[in-house]
């Protein structure tokens, strides 16, 4: 995946992400509560939560039926399982 040349834009979608991952918090055993946020290849903003009771995951949810370019998750969210789930599902 291509690099953002700003870093202004990761932290703000960074952040929107940590924030989305407040909207089901304490509702997704077993699972956490992450929020995703994702670029599209027009630049478009497509966001996802962890649905209640843990299903969808955020990730899936935000990568499904979408070619997202980046992808920012909340900081709870192991990289390298992100990583490898962003290998298998592309």
């Amino acid at each position: 995946m291509p690099k953002l040349k700003n870093n202004l834009p990761n932290k703000y979608l960074i952040n929107l992400a940590n924030k989305l991952s407040e909207i089901n918090q304490f509702e997704t055993f077993p699972n956490p509560c992450v929020g995703a946020v994702g670029i599209d290849q027009n630049n478009h903003i497509h966001l996802a939560v962890t649905g209640k009771h843990g299903s969808p995951h955020a990730e899936f949810a935000l990568l499904k039926n979408k070619k997202i370019n980046f992808i920012f998750l909340n900081a709870e969210q192991n990289n390298l399982n992100v990583k490898k789930f962003l290998k298998t599902s592309l």
